[in-house]
């Protein structure tokens, strides 16, 4: 079932989310080390079956320009705003607290990826 793709997706997102809060406030170098690392594959887990989301819900001669719109909105939520946004976040409340709030997203993110798993057959079928 296409539900998969969603449910590895949003496991994988819920899963970084303890995970990256963790690896922040750990009181080792070896356990935030071991959490990051978690946290960063789990975060992760969800580019391929989302990408196959794509492929499965976009008809084929638009599906360019979905993967070309994917790309550009990770890249200016992840590598364009953050910085700033958890850089300001940081001057108001301090590094830590911004960077776990940050990972807020991971959440968000999982449960767009549950809300998701309730179209993904209907939009499947529009889309062929």
């Amino acid at each position: 079932t296409g539900k998969a793709y969603f449910a590895v997706s949003g496991l994988g997102l819920a899963l970084a989310l303890p995970m990256g809060c963790i690896s922040v406030l750990a009181g080792s170098f070896p356990l935030a080390l071991a959490a990051l690392f978690l946290a960063e594959t789990l975060a992760f887990l969800n580019m391929g079956p989302l990408n196959a989301v794509i492929v499965a819900v976009v008809p084929a001669p638009m599906r360019s320009m979905a993967f070309a719109a994917n790309i550009f909105v990770i890249h200016l939520l992840g590598d364009a705003l953050s910085p700033t946004l958890i850089g300001r976040a940081s001057d108001l409340w301090g590094l830590r607290l911004a960077l776990v709030g940050s990972m807020t997203m991971l959440g968000a993110a999982a449960a767009a990826c549950y809300w998701g798993s309730r179209h993904i057959e209907r939009d499947s079928r529009e889309a062929a």
